[in-house]
């Protein structure tokens, strides 16, 4: 196809080489044509330049060539010391005093708190206590502790076992107490 095109171009600049007319109409129009009219100029047009160019042969895309893959094989697993025997899982960790939505009253704030843990506290575990989200005792290896120091109002406690990592074993479900100090 792209053979055709300089001799389609050379037939069309043929074409363009007849006689052009130009005249201008009443409004101020202009206006061409290949017939003559009253008043029209015969005008030469410039020759059309023609540029031909030779397409590049299409080859189609090589395939790829298959690399085969090697494969490191797997390094030996290193030995590990053995490891302490496992510990016993806690099958219950509660706060049982303060009970649920208590109500402490005094001129000081005080909060006597007893955990149950089932079985009790094992190898490097400890108790973490929270008040109102912050960390209020730590490392605490008793089940029995007292909160002091705390405002007027509605408070949260919470307890968590911790191993020796610092990472959380188990919770106790949380508690909500309310605190109002009496006048003197």
């Amino acid at each position: 196809m792209f053979r055709f095109i300089p001799f389609l171009l050379l037939l069309l600049s043929s074409l363009v080489s007849a006689q052009v007319y130009k005249w201008v109409d009443a409004d101020g129009g202009v206006h061409y044509s290949d017939e003559p009219r009253a008043g029209a100029k015969a005008i030469t047009l410039p020759e059309i330049s023609i540029y031909t160019f030779d397409m590049p042969k299409w080859e189609p895309t090589p395939k790829p060539k298959k690399v085969p893959v090697q494969v490191p094989e797997p390094e030996p697993e290193p030995e590990v010391a053995t490891a302490p025997p496992p510990r016993v899982g806690y099958r219950s960790f509660r706060i049982e005093q303060p009970p649920n939505d208590h109500w402490i009253t005094g001129e000081q704030p005080r909060l006597a708190v007893q955990l149950s843990l089932d079985p009790g506290l094992q190898g490097e575990d400890w108790i973490r206590l929270y008040l109102d989200g912050r960390v209020y005792l730590d490392r605490l290896k008793a089940a029995e502790a007292e909160v002091t120091g705390f405002a007027p109002g509605s408070h949260i406690l919470e307890a968590r076992v911790v191993d020796a990592a610092g990472e959380q074993y188990i919770r106790a479900k949380s508690v909500l107490f309310h605190y109002r100090p009496t006048r003197p």
